[in-house]
């Protein structure tokens, strides 16, 4: 079972206020040191402030808007999340992969969430 929640500009809007600034010099050194496994940017800090927001509210995950989605067994499921919330939050097995498009490549570039950010944080320090 799968959850598809909110608009990603929707949810960017209600948690970027609370979300901690980005290092760069932190960045390198927790990666330095193997505490993150990968050297992450300014989008990939943002991205996973947001999840761990999202998760540390429990009230916002039971009353968020959303649609419960279920799957017959042994089906499977292409999803493209850029511009919607999701879970998985019933099942027996997960396999996810993410892959990377660049924003230049894509069709409509202006939603992406790496836009979607970067407008957000602009118009917040007008």
């Amino acid at each position: 079972m799968g959850r598809v929640g909110e608009t990603f500009p929707t949810l960017a809007q209600r948690f970027l206020p609370r979300l901690k600034g980005y290092s760069p010099l932190l960045s390198r050194l927790l990666y330095t040191f193997v505490i993150l496994k990968i050297l992450r940017s300014h989008h990939h800090h943002l991205i996973f402030q947001l999840q761990d927001a999202m998760e540390a509210e429990p009230d916002y995950l039971k009353n968020c808007p959303h649609i419960a989605i279920e799957f017959p067994s042994a089906s499977s499921l292409m999803f493209f999340p850029d511009e919607t919330t999701h879970a998985a939050i019933g099942g027996q097995f997960m396999l996810e992969q993410t892959y990377l498009l660049p924003v230049e490549a894509m069709q409509e570039p202006q939603h992406a969430p790496l836009n979607t950010l970067q407008t957000l944080l602009y118009n917040s320090l007008i």
